[in-house]
């Protein structure tokens, strides 16, 4: 068991080197983790999936949610975030979520080039 978890250990920053193998996912990530970057700003770089004043006010309330952490948290999460990426992504490379019995979370990206405008759900 412990010899697993030392070879995982090494394996994580090769797979954190490689990302997710999606560029937008990764900069919208960042994008969300940027403290310089303004709601406004944000809501302007995910225009396009955003097809309603509703969707464009609750991705202003998430975006503040995340101004509101503090680094380390932001920290976390964007660690957090590399270990989704290894464990939990869908084979489809643009739902990534987790289920479990407390709680439930879902990121979905659409992707502009194939013209998916999809929602998605457990």
């Amino acid at each position: 068991m412990k010899l697993l978890m030392v070879l995982m250990l090494a394996a994580l920053p090769l797979l954190c080197y490689a990302g997710s193998g999606c560029q937008l996912l990764e900069d919208v990530v960042a994008k969300t983790l940027d403290p310089k970057v303004s709601v406004p700003e944000f809501q302007q770089y995910v225009q396009e999936f955003t097809d309603s004043v509703a969707a464009k006010n609750a991705v202003g309330e998430f975006k503040q949610c995340f101004l509101n952490q503090s680094s380390e948290t932001l920290q976390n999460f964007d660690l957090m975030m590399v270990i989704n990426f290894i464990f939990f992504s869908c084979p489809c490379r643009n739902v990534i979520g987790q289920k479990g019995s407390n709680s439930s979370w879902l990121l979905c990206v659409p992707f502009p080039e194939k013209g998916l405008k999809q929602t998605c759900g457990w």
